[in-house]
């Protein structure tokens, strides 16, 4: 959800279709280990300076107060990235809030409620990159930042390619291993 966040600011947004995405909601998630560690013998010992410093403590149980603050920021949360959806998506914030209940959308999902504008990959969104900046022909995508294994065998910079995208993670850490 954090990557939609962040996407739906976009100018224009590319889903590829079965990419999963959405996901419009906010999750706290704590544990209660406390009769566990009672169990096995071991006493956690809190300190704090603030009377609701260690709110979600997994070793004692939430309290009504906690839960309600918790709630509620987690309200405020989702409101915010409801609104932030509708004003980047130009949407309205009702029509948002019908979709923002945390569920997942597959690509073609997305839009054809328009969470997305266009049906592609990386491929496609480097294209429409291409054309804003006025760039005729095919654009050039260089891979900064990483070793591919191309880069390793050959060296230099690889033209990007979405297979490899795939292994570029694999192949940084088979060049770190071969040094």
């Amino acid at each position: 959800s954090g990557g939609y966040y962040i996407a739906a600011a976009g100018e224009v947004s590319f889903a590829d279709p079965a990419t999963v995405t959405g996901s419009i909601g906010v999750i706290y998630q704590g544990l209660n280990v406390r009769e566990l560690l009672n169990k096995i013998g071991v006493e956690a010992t809190t300190v704090t300076a603030g009377r609701l410093k260690d709110i979600g403590s997994p070793f004692r149980p939430m309290t009504d107060e906690e839960r309600d603050l918790v709630q509620s920021l987690l309200d405020d949360v989702h409101e915010q990235f409801i609104e932030a959806v509708a004003t980047g998506r130009g949407m309205d914030i009702e029509e948002v809030a019908e979709l923002a209940d945390g569920r997942i959308f597959s690509g073609r999902e997305a839009h054809a409620v328009g969470l997305v504008d266009e049906i592609g990959g990386l491929r496609q969104a480097i294209r429409h990159a291409g054309e804003l900046g006025g760039i005729e022909g095919e654009p050039r995508a260089v891979m900064y930042g990483g070793v591919s294994l191309l880069d390793a065998l050959f060296g230099g910079p690889t033209e990007l390619h979405p297979f490899l995208l795939l292994f570029s993670p694999l192949a940084a850490r088979a060049t770190q291993l071969l040094q």
